[in-house]
């Protein structure tokens, strides 16, 4: 009997037992609902004219390409939040078709709406890109997480835009679909959403007809987005990544690289 009364009185010592009814106090919903403590991201400067040499948004005023990504923020913005909806895959049919570019510009034209905020992860573990659009000299990235050598909030890099950041890869990965399909990288998206519950989410990943890297990863997001080129892209493989995403959610597909005298913003379709 001592020692179930010493078992009691540290019961109501730490408070986990209501000594009125005498069962357990679930504090399982307050734990769940603590938002977690914001994670601080390293921020660097770019120059404006690296930016406008790669075509981000950041580095024009008052352009065309502005305004064209504004109307797609807005449209991608609608759609998911009437789903609640946080993460996007964004690929091609194609190398070369401008997924990279437009992965960056749509989180930047989020980030730049008031409330909003994003962050691109360069899951294009074949050929990475994301970083260098910035002009940045990086010595680590999500090379770094997946070796379980660094926590992926260590690999946050902003490049001076408030709201923004990006998760790099420094250099191509051997075993790149494996990797993108490993416990791992799952862990990285469930951890991404948990402790960046206010931003959107947005992988830059592999062109799809190179393999099945993004029609795999296409099960983690809550949305996919297809990017092909303008003259370019192909009828029939373009018809071959539909098909190929036809279980995943493709909320839309945006035409890239139109010739500025038909360039303007219903280039832009969902």
């Amino acid at each position: 009997m001592d020692r179930i009364a010493q078992a009691l009185k540290r019961a109501r010592e730490d408070n986990t037992l209501n000594m009125d009814n005498n069962t357990l106090v679930d504090r399982t919903s307050q734990i769940s609902s603590v938002t977690p403590p914001p994670i601080p991201i390293r921020s660097l400067t770019v120059a404006d004219t690296i930016l406008r040499k790669n075509k981000i948004l950041c580095g024009y005023d008052n352009d065309p390409i502005v305004d064209a990504y504004r109307l797609l923020r807005t449209r991608v913005l609608r759609q998911m939040s009437a789903n609640n909806r946080r993460s996007i895959g964004i690929t091609s049919t194609s190398a070369q078709e401008g997924k990279s570019v437009t992965a960056i510009n749509l989180g930047i034209a989020i980030a730049m709406e008031s409330e909003h905020k994003a962050i691109v992860v360069d899951t294009d573990l074949r050929h990475p890109t994301t970083h260098k659009y910035f002009g940045l000299q990086l010595k680590s990235g999500i090379n770094d997480y997946l070796s379980g050598t660094t926590p992926f909030e260590e690999l946050l890099v902003s490049p001076g835009i408030e709201g923004f950041a990006i998760l790099p890869c420094i250099e191509p990965i051997p075993g790149a679909p494996e990797l993108l399909k490993s416990a791992k990288m799952h862990e990285l998206v469930s951890n991404l959403k948990k402790s960046f519950p206010e931003h959107t989410i947005i992988y830059d990943l592999p062109p799809a007809l190179i393999g099945d890297d993004a029609v795999a990863f296409s099960s983690l997001v809550d949305a996919m987005i297809l990017v092909i080129e303008d003259g370019a892209t192909d009828k029939q493989r373009l018809k071959e990544t539909k098909d190929l995403l036809s279980d995943a959610n493709l909320i839309g597909t945006v035409l890239n690289k139109v010739s500025s005298t038909k360039s303007n913003s219903k280039n832009y379709y969902y």
